[in-house]
């Protein structure tokens, strides 16, 4: 029976024996956008880490955000403001945090995962909503 370790995220020189997830993460993101669904404690986070270094070597801009938490949170969804400041956090100007806000957004209606109503971003399903409140609120 495999047994599985776990700890904190590991970042850096810690990082090893992941390089094929890496390659394939890096080489879908050059297209495409990335979805990790796996068991908790596997290394999703610490892959994005490295991910993230990565990005960073290779001049590209890359950041861990994690704005379906924020809206996981309140089974009504949330308004746009609640998302900027999530994302402000990161991105310190307004008009480029604006211009990111929106385009990851639209990347999260168009993959299904949020609708807008009544000016709250909500999740699809009450199942997707589930999943992420479980992930995020346990």
């Amino acid at each position: 029976m495999l047994s599985n370790i776990v700890g904190n995220t590991v970042q850096g020189e810690d990082f090893f024996d992941r390089e094929h997830e890496l390659d394939r993460v890096l080489e879908r993101l050059e297209t495409d956008n990335v979805l990790l669904l796996a068991p908790r404690r596997v290394g999703k986070t610490s892959l994005m880490y490295r991910v993230r270094e990565k990005d960073k070597e290779l001049g590209r801009l890359a950041a861990y955000l994690d704005l379906l938490s924020a809206v996981a949170k309140n089974p009504e969804g949330e308004p746009l403001r609640v998302l900027q400041s999530v994302l402000g956090a990161r991105v310190q100007d307004p008009e480029q945090r604006d211009r990111q806000l929106r385009y990851l957004i639209d990347v999260l209606q168009s993959d299904g995962y949020l609708v807008l109503e009544s000016e709250r971003y909500r999740f699809r399903s009450a199942l997707l909503r589930d999943f992420w409140a479980r992930r995020i609120l346990v």
